[in-house]
């Protein structure tokens, strides 16, 4: 049975859907075996359009099985190898509008992903659950579902506002809406050697510390590979030709991957 991981932050533009494109990626190189899925729940299809597939290119998508006109099986494409996508289609802008008005009619209102996801999670070793930087009825939804959180940030100062943020909002749905959600580790990415950046990690790692909660070794250092990959390769970095000297930014997702396993997240 395949493990959810929900990816949640916040705070936008911390280079979520680069981390989790990026990290499948790496999964996908160095096990072809393994069966992944991403759900894409950000209307601006940014999973997508990564490997070169914009908003608009698929019928279906998460607003079609959240308003109950499609199954999840019905909403579900190859995006390369043995990893699949449940995308986001351009009616995904409109959903919380329309969900508003749906929403009378459902008794378990944070149970839809969950609910429909039993009928494909033995097809996956891994589904990776893209969300929004808000807190919304979708993003409930995703962490419902979820074995486990991993939370992407900035060392930036609005990012550590932002990871305090969102600790205390996962200890909500722990303690007043009973959903046990499991925060697997923190990650720092676009981290660079300012004094700035190390005085940052320095306070999330306490921050992390004070709350119980692993923070990984490795973080994802600042490159314009990620965006120059998909600008040019229409594919993540870690799926693109890496070289060995000078060391190429992208190991740091290999290194992360490594350490996950090492620790039991993956």
């Amino acid at each position: 049975m395949g493990k959810v991981i929900t990816v949640t932050m916040q705070k936008g533009g911390v280079g979520k859907t680069s981390f989790v494109t990026n990290l499948v990626g790496a999964i996908a190189r160095t096990d072809k075996k393994k069966r992944m899925l991403i759900i894409d729940m950000d209307a601006q299809g940014n999973v997508g359009r990564s490997f070169g597939k914009p908003v608009g290119k698929y019928e279906n998508g998460l607003d079609s099985l959240f308003l109950g006109t499609k199954h999840i099986s019905e909403c579900i494409y190859k995006l390369f190898g043995n990893v699949d996508i449940l995308p986001v289609t351009p009616d995904m802008a409109f959903l919380e509008l329309k969900l508003f008005i749906e929403m009378q009619k459902t008794k378990r209102p944070l149970s839809i992903l969950e609910d429909e996801i039993g009928y494909i999670k033995d097809d996956y070793d891994l589904i990776f659950i893209d969300t929004p930087p808000t807190l919304n009825f979708i993003v409930g939804n995703a962490l419902k579902v979820s074995d486990g959180v991993l939370i992407p940030f900035e060392p930036e100062p609005y990012g550590i506002d932002g990871l305090v943020r969102i600790i205390d909002v996962l200890h909500y749905f722990r303690t007043q809406l009973s959903i046990p959600v499991k925060i697997l580790g923190v990650i720092g990415l676009r981290v660079n050697t300012f004094t700035t950046h190390n005085e940052n990690m320095k306070k999330a790692r306490q921050a992390c510390v004070n709350s119980k909660i692993k923070m990984f070794d490795t973080s994802i250092s600042r490159s314009v590979r990620y965006s120059d990959a998909v600008q040019k390769k229409d594919l993540p970095a870690t799926l693109t030709k890496i070289r060995k000297k000078p060391k190429d930014p992208v190991i740091d997702y290999y290194e992360l991957l490594e350490e996950m396993i090492k620790e039991g997240v993956l």
